[in-house]
């Protein structure tokens, strides 16, 4: 079971050398997005063209990347499983709101506005704290759940 690109590569690469080995490699983004150079777009977006047919399996965890490979020639859309990454929100239906407001130290009128995410550099964190700076509102506080060197 393989994940991004570059891993995801040389993981498939080597699996294929294994007779009766099934090899799964799953999407949670691609490494070949606008805040990379050209040329490692083209590269990584390379790797996974070549390397989607080797796998037994590919996972998407949303449609949106699904699509997102089908439009960038890696594979079909219909040649990925779509497994959502996601929260049981039941379970968390009769939680005690005052309790977690308590914990994280909001009052009662703050606006919380979260993000759950691995706390490094390539979730987006820095460009929620821009976007937040721009809100004139002190009752509107940002919240991050997650670990990593981010802490």
């Amino acid at each position: 079971h393989t994940h991004n690109s570059k891993a995801g590569f040389l993981g498939r690469l080597s699996a294929r050398s294994l007779p009766g080995i099934k090899i799964v490699h799953t999407v949670h983004g691609f490494s070949f997005h606008d805040r990379e150079s050209p040329l490692r777009r083209i590269f990584f977006k390379q790797l996974e063209q070549i390397a989607f047919p080797w796998a037994d399996a590919v996972i998407a965890i949303s449609e949106e990347l699904a699509d997102w490979g089908a439009r960038e020639g890696i594979g079909k859309k219909e040649d990925y499983r779509i497994v959502w990454s996601g929260i049981e929100i039941e379970k968390f239906k009769d939680a005690d709101r005052s309790e977690g407001r308590k914990i994280l130290k909001l009052d009662d009128d703050d606006i919380a506005v979260g993000l759950v995410a691995k706390l490094w550099e390539g979730k987006g964190h820095n460009f929620l704290i821009e976007v937040m700076d721009s809100l004139i509102n002190e009752k509107v506080k940002l919240v991050f759940i997650g670990e990593g060197y981010l802490e």
